[in-house]
């Protein structure tokens, strides 16, 4: 069907990974590129900023990560806040929740071996931070144990791509 091999190999490429999800494609691209290159390529997944017609190589899609344990290395945050802020981001962002608990975001720092002693306090500093990091967004009953859910405001996430970005992507 194909004359040109390049144009076949791309094909074959394109139609082995087309159904694939979107953070699965962008891991699989990146890994053919280091397997293959032998000269530094310019990054596909550098986002162009259309205000200043410029790439932005600072954003980094955490949810590209596979795990919590992969960006919690990468990060290394040493803050309980920090902490929290960086796995209630990884599952916002990972699993496109709309709302997290702070048992949600324990259970994993737990089993990151990172559990915080009251992930509430430590939620309650991020959303007093200016700009707010995080933000409760209900209240399941009226007592002051009541679940509250919370989410990770775009400068919480940006907060959480400027980690990964200095600690060298």
């Amino acid at each position: 069907m194909y004359d040109d091999p390049e144009i076949k190999a791309m094909n074959d490429c394109y139609e082995a990974i087309k159904h694939l999800d979107e953070s699965v494609r962008n891991r699989v691209i990146r890994w053919l590129t280091s397997k293959f290159s032998t000269e530094k390529l310019e990054d596909p997944f550098k986002k162009h900023d259309q205000n200043t017609n410029k790439i932005n190589d600072t954003v980094v899609d955490i949810g590209s990560y596979v795990t919590a344990d992969e960006i919690f290395a990468k990060i290394n945050p040493q803050t309980d806040a920090d902490k929290v802020l960086v796995i209630a981001a990884f599952l916002q962002e990972k699993f496109k929740k709309q709302e997290l608990t702070g048992w949600e975001i324990n259970k994993e720092l737990t089993h990151l071996g990172h559990g915080v002693n009251n992930v509430t306090q430590s939620v309650t500093q991020l959303i007093n931070k200016q700009p707010n990091l995080m933000i409760q967004t209900r209240k399941e009953g009226k007592t002051k144990q009541a679940k509250k859910k919370y989410k990770v405001t775009s400068e919480g996430v940006k907060a959480v791509q400027e980690m990964v970005t200095q600690q060298g992507n």
